[in-house]
């Protein structure tokens, strides 16, 4: 099926996959981020680690 799409319609397919992938993984880490800094707060309000 992709064997039979013109090149430009590759590439542009190609492109928004990219977009769409480093989007994905971008808000995963924002996610992994604010999840760290929640904990980290957390922990000092706590006192701390002993």
């Amino acid at each position: 099926m992709l064997n039979d799409l013109k090149s430009s319609v590759k590439t542009a397919l190609n492109e928004l996959l990219n977009a769409r992938s480093a989007g994905s993984i971008d808000l995963a880490l924002r996610h992994q981020f604010i999840a760290a800094h929640e904990m980290a707060e957390r922990i000092a309000q706590l006192g701390g680690i002993y």
